[in-house]
C-alpha cells in the first residue's frame, strides 16, 4: 500500500497531533479525499518519517496524529 507523504514545517514527535499546513491540508482533504482513520507519511527535514492517522477532516483543515517515527529509508521501501 502507497502512503502520501507530506512534508511540514514545524518539527514532529511521535505521539502528538498537528493540523497539517493550509496546503498540504487542502491536497488531503480535496484532491486526495482521505479521511479520519487514512493513514500518512509526515516528515520535517530531520532525516525521519513520522506515520501518522488523520484524526479529523472538517473542510480543508486537517488535524493528524502522529502513530510513531520510522527510519526514512524504511518508509520509502514499505512503498
Amino acid at each position: 500500500m502507497r502512503l502520501t507523504r507530506i512534508h511540514v514545517t514545524s518539527p514532529l514527535a511521535a505521539a502528538s497531533e498537528l493540523l497539517l499546513p493550509e496546503a498540504a491540508a487542502g491536497h488531503v482533504a480535496r484532491v486526495l479525499r482521505l479521511r479520519a482513520g487514512a493513514r500518512i507519511v509526515l516528515f520535517d527535514g530531520s532525516g525521519a518519517d513520522f506515520l501518522a492517522e488523520i484524526s479529523e477532516v472538517e473542510g480543508s483543515r486537517v488535524r493528524a496524529r502522529i502513530l510513531e517515527r520510522v527510519d526514512a529509508c524504511r518508509s520509502r521501501r514499505s512503498r
